[in-house]
């Protein structure tokens, strides 16, 4: 997930995020992400999960694959790189 923020921050400095609406987006969208990554390392120092918060944990980690895929993707069709 730090990865991930990481691209967001990238993004967040480019040209196009100039544009007032899409940096609010994307600052919205890392604070999302923050707090699902804080919500995931809280969980790491527990002990034994029940199996909701297990399956819960689990479906957050992939979909942090899943986005940063999509900002992989994106920021490669645009020629950016990290």
């Amino acid at each position: 997930m730090n990865s991930l923020l990481g691209k967001l921050a990238t993004l967040t400095g480019k040209e196009f995020a100039k544009l007032t609406n899409l940096r609010k987006e994307v600052k919205l969208f890392s604070d999302e992400l923050t707090g699902m990554k804080d919500a995931l390392e809280g969980l790491s120092y527990l002990g034994e999960l029940d199996p909701q918060t297990k399956i819960w944990r689990d479906i957050v980690r992939e979909m942090s694959y899943d986005i940063e895929d999509i900002i992989d993707n994106f920021m490669q069709n645009n020629g950016d790189s990290n």
